[in-house]
């Protein structure tokens, strides 16, 4: 997986942790950190549920940095669609590679 994933202008650092707890002490699958530009996953999550969480969080980056804040339910919705046509459609993948030919990518 990723450790590094730039959301608009931030570059995030992509945090991977055993047991992850919100503020209520509820487990987490995930969380973002605006003020310290993490992304934090819970390791006991299967590859394919860590990276829609993932897509999760930065679409949560994304909603925030735009001033659309949005619920929770459109956010894994569109985290779980996007995922999903990444997945069925690897020749997306391939023309947005061919977009940025010559670009600086997050390192």
């Amino acid at each position: 997986m990723i450790d590094k994933i730039k959301i608009g202008g931030i570059i995030y650092n992509v945090e991977n942790v055993e047991r992850l707890q919100g503020s209520e002490l509820e487990a987490l699958d995930g969380k973002i950190c605006f003020a310290k530009s993490t992304i934090t996953l819970n390791t006991s999550l299967n590859d394919q549920t860590r990276l829609q969480t993932l897509f999760h969080k930065i679409l949560h980056g994304i909603f925030m940095q735009s001033g659309h804040v949005q619920t929770e339910d459109v956010v894994d919705s569109t985290a779980y669609g996007i995922l999903q046509v990444l997945r069925d459609n690897h020749a997306i993948m391939d023309a947005v590679m061919e977009l940025n030919k010559g670009m600086e990518a997050v390192k």
